[in-house]
């Protein structure tokens, strides 16, 4: 429970510490003048300085300056972690080395569904041979450009 639900709170704790005693200890009893016994209540105060309202005041302010820092830390690390998202479903590593073995024997991207072995199959069998041969283009074209496949030309004779 926060402090700031009501005044009312800040001697639930003392309440509750006071009915954990026993009967013998909460019951405290002291002789009066005349040898009878008396009962003395026991008391539900703060064993600090201040009364119910400073105590609620401090506890109020402290708190709020703790949680200035410290709840949007938490909101970030909650909502804004990037990792979380990208591996929703994927089983944490484990610190024991032949429980991780199944990283090794599975494929990764039936993690993202069909569109992934969609996209997969494309990057794989139909856009690789063509980029590969579009690089093998452009080694050639920039050899023939800088005139590197006639280095032989001044041995050349004339015949």
């Amino acid at each position: 429970s926060h402090f700031g639900s009501s005044l009312i709170d800040l001697g639930a704790p003392f309440v509750m510490l006071r009915q954990s005693l026993s009967r013998s200890a909460a019951l405290v009893k002291q002789r009066g003048w005349k040898g009878e016994a008396q009962y003395i209540p026991p008391t539900i105060m703060s064993p600090y300085q201040g009364g119910p309202i400073y105590q609620w005041l401090r506890a109020s302010i402290i708190k709020g300056r703790r949680d200035i820092y410290r709840e949007p830390s938490r909101w970030l690390h909650w909502n804004w972690e990037s990792t979380r998202h990208a591996f929703y479903g994927v089983p944490p590593l484990n610190l024991e080395p032949s429980k991780n073995s199944w990283r090794y024997f599975i494929e990764t991207s039936y993690y993202g569904g069909l569109q992934d072995k969609v996209w997969e199959g494309i990057y794989m069998y139909w856009i690789t041979y063509p980029i590969v041969a579009l690089m093998c283009l452009f080694v050639y074209k920039g050899l023939h450009f800088n005139d590197k496949f006639n280095f032989m030309a001044k041995w050349r004779t004339e015949d």
